[in-house]
C-alpha cells in the first residue's frame, strides 16, 4: 500500500508541475502579446488585439488574437482574426492560420488595399536547425 501511496504522490506531483508550468507560459504569451501593445509603431511594430485567448492545455498552445491590428511605421495592417499553434511535444510544428478581411492601410500614400478570402492557413511549418 505504500509503494502506491508514493506512487501516486509522484504522478501528482508531475500534473501540478506540468500544470504549473503551462500555466505560466500562458501567461507569458499574454504579457509578451501586451508588450507588443505597448509599442510606439515607428522603432517596433505595435500589434495589438481585441480579444486574446490561450487555450491549448495540456499538449498544445494554441494562441487567438481576434480584431488583430499591427502598425509599422505608417503602415497599418488589420485582420478579422489571427490564429497560431503549437504542440508542447513537438515545439518544431506550429500551424499559423488568419480569419478575412485583411485591410492594409499606408498613411503616406493614402493607399488603402482589401483581401477577402475565408480562412488563410499555413499548416505544418516545420522549424529546423541547420548546422555546419
Amino acid at each position: 500500500m505504500r509503494k502506491f501511496a508514493v506512487l501516486l504522490g509522484l504522478v501528482l506531483l508531475v500534473v501540478a508541475l506540468w500544470s504549473g508550468g503551462w500555466l505560466y507560459a500562458a501567461s507569458e504569451v499574454r504579457n509578451q502579446v501586451a508588450a507588443l501593445g505597448r509599442n510606439d509603431g515607428e522603432a517596433a511594430p505595435k500589434v495589438t488585439c481585441g480579444t486574446l485567448s490561450v487555450t491549448g492545455f495540456p499538449f498544445r498552445f494554441d494562441i487567438d488574437c481576434t480584431n488583430a491590428t499591427v502598425v509599422s511605421g505608417d503602415v497599418t495592417a488589420t485582420a478579422a482574426g489571427v490564429k497560431a499553434s503549437w504542440l508542447v511535444y513537438n515545439p518544431t510544428h506550429a500551424r499559423f492560420s488568419a480569419l478575412a478581411p485583411v485591410a492594409l492601410n499606408e498613411a503616406f500614400s493614402g493607399a488603402e488595399s482589401f483581401i477577402d478570402f475565408t480562412v488563410a492557413e499555413l499548416g505544418a511549418l516545420q522549424l529546423s536547425r541547420c548546422t555546419r
